[in-house]
């Protein structure tokens, strides 16, 4: 959602932000680079009024842990 907003995109895009695509996170892990990504998104950053607050909601998005287990990440 981040990178849609303009002024934020842009300010992502010069501090080396990329957007969290499989492609892109593959690619980095390739070369070593350091990440920080929040599998749960947005749908686990704000929780409505009565969830648990330390719950997660990934479902079936798994993909990022997929990658995390192919390329041994700590």
């Amino acid at each position: 959602m981040f990178g849609r907003v303009p002024l934020l995109s842009s300010i992502l895009a010069w501090s080396g932000g990329v957007r969290a695509t499989r492609k892109n996170t593959e690619r980095m892990m390739e070369m070593g680079e350091p990440l920080l990504f929040f599998p749960g998104g947005l749908e686990e950053s704000f929780k409505r009024r009565g969830e648990k607050k330390y719950s997660l909601q990934w479902g079936e998005r798994l993909g990022f842990v997929m990658l995390a287990i192919k390329h041994e990440c700590e």
